[in-house]
């Protein structure tokens, strides 16, 4: 009998273990979008190449095998923060576009109690901050010069590539705004 409620006692601290563990938090998101990359360039889709970076974050997430969009740069980051198509998009005519009408995945992640932050090229009209994004730091316009990133040539060296249409700075490199 002694050995019996011995084993009981000992089921039951087990068991009422079990039942109130932690609930796990809200999973992490992150989403990455590259520009100009083909489908087998990738470890993780059958490419030839090495990515074992890419590939161990893809193994441990979701990868998205039905993102069809435009070429133009722009038009494929609305798709992704907006889940629309390219058309459907109310973007204005400028050359770079502004999303007009639309939630993005930003601003809902934030309402769902998600810290939101942007990293890389933007190339929207519109100010990755007014998208729903906490943070951003990136470059903000389509050309860069990744051997001399800044507004001015080093000295000896060329004048960086620009684009007409940007602002008299140049390239939009941000930090927040």
């Amino acid at each position: 009998m002694r050995l019996a409620s011995l084993i009981l006692a000992i089921a039951l601290c087990v068991w009422s273990q079990f039942g109130h563990g932690q609930l796990p938090g809200p999973p992490n998101v992150i989403l990455v979008l590259v520009d100009d990359m083909g489908w087998s360039d990738v470890g993780a889709f059958g490419g030839e190449i090495e990515t074992p970076h890419i590939d161990r974050l893809a193994a441990g997430g979701l990868r998205f095998t039905q993102f069809h969009t435009t070429a133009k740069c722009f038009p494929s980051r609305a798709v992704l923060l907006t889940g629309r198509y390219p058309e459907q998009v109310d973007m204005d005519e400028s050359p770079t576009g502004v999303i007009r009408d639309s939630i993005t995945i930003a601003q809902a992640l934030g309402a769902a109690g998600y810290r939101t932050l942007m990293v890389g090229k933007h190339h929207g009209g519109d100010h990755p901050l007014d998208l729903g994004f906490e943070r951003f730091a990136g470059l903000r316009g389509g050309a860069s010069n990744h051997f001399n990133p800044g507004v001015a040539a080093r000295p000896g060296e060329p004048e960086p590539a620009r684009k007409t249409y940007m602002a008299p700075k140049g390239r939009w490199w941000c930090f927040d705004r």
